[in-house]
């Protein structure tokens, strides 16, 4: 297929994504209360739109390569092709969005028309072929990077980006002393499979991934979940924007007080800069020389600078903090994460979750740009849903009769007191 046919073809679905979205736009805006479901929606296509404008890119650059072949990409065209699967899902949904003539539409017009079972399948098809785009169009990046000039250099880059020689990463494993991945890994064991997909779809957290130098702050009192939704935010981050971004980078810290390395600040930015840096395709001079630089000389402020140049490579770059008031040095956390802002770093967003505390509430209400307060209204959906999981798992309690686990449930989510 010609290049002209395919950028069509591909044009059209756009084109199509931004008819759904503006619909879907129309129901948050003119029916009450409606769902979660609608920005979720709107999150979802929005990414594919992002995937598809990636491709529209690399078949212009193909132009300029007579001897490249975007295989795969044609591959995406083939008839009941993902392409093709993402056309007919939105046509779908958008005529399901679309009230009839007459009274009957005007009374559709003001109910979520959109069942919770079809948005799932809905979410589940364009999510599948969403993965399928986005290999193929790595697989195509690297076809068209051998073919160019500075093809090898760009493929090696490519590999460079997700995984370091083993010398490389030897050389940097002594910067951080605490393994964030082991508190990442420690939360998502906890976590209950439904909870927490409200806060990808709220307001704050969409404008916050796709904010300028965005910051957004989530508080609540402690054993609310904080913690949880921190790690519900990284696997987002890092399954559904860094996979398909070029140059984001993730990466994330849990504090904890009851192990006194996972306390201090310095530890932070010392898990910080590892994280960057293994993630970085090109290495900063000031990262290469801490290969030769004794530990004692990770101080605070040599790692700061460290991050900065860090910074530079990526064009966006998402950075969490769970439990801000666990820091024995929270202000100067703070102090820090000001300072990064204020010298315009637009490709930054930071999301700190903490207890609130008079002791740094006034600065956190002035620095972040978006805050969400979790409350136990905010959670009553995932405290139910959990306890239901629970009672419906647990070996014993579910051989309980109905009526019993339903007055347990009840009473149990009436007074979980959001915890």
């Amino acid at each position: 297929m010609d290049p002209l046919s395919i950028t069509a073809s591909i044009i059209a679905v756009i084109q199509l994504t931004g008819t759904v979205v503006s619909a879907v736009y129309g129901y948050r805006k003119d029916v009450k209360n409606a769902p979660e479901d609608a920005a979720k929606i709107i999150h979802h296509l929005i990414g594919l739109s992002q995937i598809l404008e990636k491709l529209l890119q690399l078949i212009e650059q193909e132009r300029s390569v007579k001897t490249a072949q975007l295989s795969s990409v044609e591959a995406l065209l083939k008839p009941d092709g993902p392409l093709e699967l993402c056309q007919k899902t939105l046509q779908h949904l958008n005529a399901k969005l679309r009230p009839e003539h007459g009274w009957r539409g005007v009374k559709q017009s003001l109910v979520w028309p959109l069942k919770k079972d079809y948005i799932k399948k809905t979410l589940d098809d364009i999510a599948a072929a969403k993965a399928t785009i986005g290999l193929a169009l790595t697989v195509d990046q690297v076809s068209l990077a051998i073919d160019t000039k500075s093809g090898v250099d760009a493929l090696t880059s490519s590999f460079e980006t997700f995984r370091l020689d083993e010398e490389r990463r030897a050389a940097l494993s002594k910067v951080s002393p605490v393994d964030a991945a082991i508190s990442h890994l420690k939360a998502r064991k906890k976590h209950q499979v439904g909870t927490g997909d409200w806060l990808l779809a709220s307001k704050q957290y969409l404008e916050w991934v796709d904010g300028v130098a965005s910051f957004f702050w989530i508080n609540g009192i402690p054993g609310c979940g904080k913690t949880i939704l921190c790690s519900v935010a990284i696997e987002d981050l890092i399954q559904n924007h860094q996979q398909y971004k070029v140059r984001t980078a993730v990466a994330y810290y849990y504090f904890n007080f009851q192990t006194r390395e996972e306390q201090q600040f310095v530890n932070l930015l010392r898990s910080i800069t590892l994280q960057l840096s293994c993630q970085c395709p090109r290495l900063p001079n000031s990262v290469q020389k801490l290969q030769w630089q004794p530990e004692w000389v990770f101080s605070c402020e040599y790692l700061v600078g460290i991050i900065e140049d860090l910074l530079k490579e990526f064009q966006d770059v998402y950075i969490v903090i769970d439990a801000l008031d666990e820091c024995e040095q929270n202000e100067e956390v703070l102090r820090w994460i000001e300072g990064l802002l204020e010298k315009k770093n637009d490709q930054l967003h930071v999301l700190v979750s903490s207890r609130q505390d008079y002791h740094f509430q006034l600065e956190l209400e002035r620095l972040a740009s978006l805050m969400l307060k979790l409350d136990q209204q905010t959670f009553a959906k995932d405290i139910e849903t959990y306890i239901h999981e629970r009672l419906s798992t647990d070996p014993r309690m579910k051989k309980w009769p109905s009526d019993v686990r339903d007055d347990i449930k009840q009473s149990l989510v009436s007074n979980a007191g959001g915890l």
